[in-house]
């Protein structure tokens, strides 16, 4: 049968004159080539087909206007830093800590007052915000200088993610990264959550590179231990939810190499998250054993299956938490987000590339919701496998290139948007404005105090950085045992009472042979009556 087409084919091109031979057998070729070639309809080979057809300036362009749209986003993150002060009670208490260790040396024991140590948290984000204050100032910059670390590790991660995911151009992932409020929002917020999104979306990006080149993974490998060490000495046993999925493909085959978790690299990764994320962890509950239940059982167990936190803890708290976050968060991407999940889940043979994604985003989500305490950054882990999907859904649409420009430009009036919000100045009238209640509080005496003490009232630790004194909460009982302790030299103590024990309280000092002074009132969002102690008496009554 073939040898008959052949024959007929060739009596059929016989019989044509030369040129129009040599035309017939020119389109041949051409049709025989396009039909060897790939798919060009789909996935990342149609954004790459459409960036190699692509005029030199152009893509130049493109590539110019969205260098200088992540610079921008940059750019606003970092100058934001001073448009607000410190918010309480997270903020403050974070700069606090860090001050307290920059003030006594001892970077080892984390504490909110110097006679109060402060166990909730490992201390990187102290150490990185101490050190930063230590070098720029007592600035709002300095303090939250581990969300904007946790920011540029987030960044470069999504641009070591795109090549192994076939992502072109590879700053896309990098665009939506930069662009979602939940990121901006973590960026600007001191506290642990930031930072350890850079550490997990660094710690997958290396297993991701790690996958691509298995014959040089090494490097990879360690800095991934490295990166999963570093997010677990930034908030402890929480962090390894994210990183569940990563450890069930490497045992299930699809990881680096087909290595095992027994291999060599698997045991030096090994020791290295045990000397840097446990590192303090044995130093510490060595000192004091009693460390070890507090860690496991208070700071993690209790935390996540009650309500002793205090963080929406209803069994509708994860609606009302998680879903706002997850549909305002990732604008102006959520509907590609949304589209990237459900077409993943609808697929029957999905992909390996885009499983790994969707489990990664998932799984961690649905173990958050489930736990008791939740908060919207809680989800900052996340956006890193949200962006990838994001990214790879842009490019199977149609007619990609027309929406990388759309992409582009939406993305530039966006941050225009968020540029013209910090005009509003809306954190000047809030209620617990911590530079305010500083100058309320330096009016009520004539020299700086050392120490607030505050009876019976919650104290706000904003005191310490915008006003050099450390704030304390004393309750009534032990108000005696507060009196009859023996005051650091030099030290000028202010007392905050609130109203109704007003007697009781000066009925104690006089018993205790303190002499204070009435020094007016406090007023704002904690009404109380100030008295200064100048100083002691010895006789004791």
């Amino acid at each position: 049968m073939k040898a008959g087409s052949r024959r007929i084919r060739v009596l059929v091109m016989s019989g044509l004159p030369s040129c129009q031979r040599s035309i017939l057998w020119c389109r041949i070729a051409f049709i025989v080539h396009r039909a060897q070639e790939p798919d060009r309809c789909c996935g990342s080979s149609m954004s790459s087909s459409f960036f190699e057809s692509e005029s030199r300036p152009q893509s130049r362009a493109s590539i110019a206007i969205a260098v200088m749209i992540i610079l921008t986003l940059l750019l606003a993150v970092f100058a934001w830093q001073q448009q607000r002060p410190l918010w309480e009670p997270d903020e403050t208490r974070y700069a606090t800590v860090a001050l307290n260790m920059l003030d006594s040396g001892d970077y080892l024991h984390p504490k909110r007052h110097p006679d109060q140590p402060h166990w909730t948290k490992p201390p990187l984000t102290y150490w990185i915000s101490a050190a930063a204050m230590g070098l720029l100032g007592e600035v709002e910059f300095a303090a939250r200088m581990p969300s904007m670390i946790g920011l540029l590790l987030t960044l470069i991660a999504g641009w070591l993610c795109a090549r192994p995911l076939g992502i072109r151009p590879v700053w896309l992932p990098v665009l939506i990264l930069s662009s979602t409020p939940i990121v901006l929002a973590g960026a600007h917020y001191l506290s642990t959550d930031m930072l350890l999104c850079g550490w997990i979306s660094l710690c997958w990006a290396c297993w991701w590179r790690a996958r691509e080149v298995p014959d040089q993974s090494l490097p990879w490998i360690l800095l991934m231990w490295l990166s999963l060490s570093l997010a677990f000495m930034t908030k402890g046993p929480p962090a390894l939810l994210f990183v569940l999925p990563l450890f069930w493909y490497s045992r299930a085959g699809s990881g680096v190499a087909n290595s095992r978790p027994t291999s060599l690299r698997s045991g030096i990764g090994t020791v290295l998250f045990l000397i840097v994320g446990l590192g303090w962890y044995l130093w510490v509950i060595i000192e004091d054993p009693a460390l070890l239940s507090r860690f496991v059982w208070e700071e993690t167990l209790q935390r996540s299956i009650s309500d002793s936190a205090d963080r929406s803890a209803e069994w509708y708290g994860a609606f009302k938490v998680y879903l706002p976050t997850l549909l305002l968060g990732w604008l102006p991407w959520t509907g590609w987000l949304i589209s990237a999940i459900w077409r993943s889940i609808r697929q029957r043979k999905i992909d390996s590339q885009s499983r790994i994604l969707l489990v990664s985003f998932c799984l961690p989500l649905l173990v958050l919701c489930l736990l008791r305490s939740r908060m919207p950054l809680y989800l900052l882990p996340l956006i890193l496998p949200a962006s990838l999907m994001i990214s790879l859904q842009l490019q199977r649409m149609p007619k990609f290139s027309a929406r990388v420009w759309l992409m582009t430009g939406l993305t530039l009036v966006w941050v225009i948007s968020l540029t013209s919000i910090r005009q509003l100045n809306w954190f000047q009238i809030h209620e617990k404005n911590q530079p305010m209640l500083a100058s309320r509080v330096a009016t009520l005496c004539d020299e700086r105090p050392n120490e607030v003490l505050f009876v019976e009232i919650h104290p706000p630790l904003g005191l310490r950085f915008y006003l050099g004194a450390h704030s304390k909460l004393v309750q009534f009982d032990s108000l005696r045992l507060e009196f009859e302790s023996v005051a650091r030299e030099g030290d000028r103590r202010l007392w905050l009472v609130r109203p109704d024990i007003r007697d009781d309280f000066l009925k104690v000092a006089s018993e205790a042979g303190v002499r204070v002074q009435a020094n007016g009132s406090l007023g704002g969002y904690k009404p109380a009556l100030a008295y200064f102690e100048p100083d002691r008496i010895d006789c004791r009554q």
